[in-house]
Formats: C-alpha cells, sequence, structure tokens
C-alpha cells in the first residue's frame, strides 16, 4: 500500500474474514480502508481524505465517502449489523 495513510482493527475475538479497500478501484492502494468480520460483526476502519471547500482533494474526499457509503449500503443490505469507525476528518 503506498501512501502514508493506515488503518487498524484491534479484536479480543478472532477475525473470520479481512478485507481491505472499499471496492473503489480508485482508492485502492491508500490504505484508508479496512474491513473485518469478527463476532457477527463487520467492523471498518476508515481514515477519510482531508479536504478544502473548492479543491480536487475535497472532490476526492467527496468521491472516497460516496465509495464507503456504497460499500455500507451493500452490507446493511445484506443483513450484516456494522461498525464504521475512524478518522472522518470532517470539523
Amino acid at each position: 500500500v503506498k501512501g502514508r495513510n493506515g488503518v487498524a482493527v484491534l479484536s479480543r475475538t478472532p477475525f473470520e474474514e479481512i478485507r481491505i479497500g472499499c471496492g473503489a478501484e480508485e482508492f485502492a492502494s491508500h490504505g484508508r480502508y479496512v474491513e473485518v468480520d469478527t463476532a457477527g460483526v463487520t467492523v471498518a476502519s476508515v481514515y477519510f481524505p482531508t479536504g478544502e471547500a473548492e479543491t480536487d482533494r475535497q472532490l476526492e474526499k467527496e468521491r472516497f465517502m460516496a465509495a464507503v457509503g456504497a460499500r455500507m449500503a451493500v452490507l446493511l443490505g445484506q443483513g450484516r449489523d456494522a461498525v464504521l469507525c475512524g478518522d472522518w476528518n470532517i470539523a
């Protein structure tokens, strides 16, 4: 994973499955999303990009937020209990 971002999930229960990335190819190598299944719950740790109004970085952040939202919709559509945590970079 290139970049200087990183996310993690710590758990006392074993991971049943680990998935890296939220499904959007644009962000696949950014190290901003990891998702694990443990104890019947999906836990996602996310590091959202910073953004500044009317900049390319803000547009990137909005695309990433949409991708994470789409992933959460899939999980909830499957009837999974899910927890989304991390650094949202929203002030």
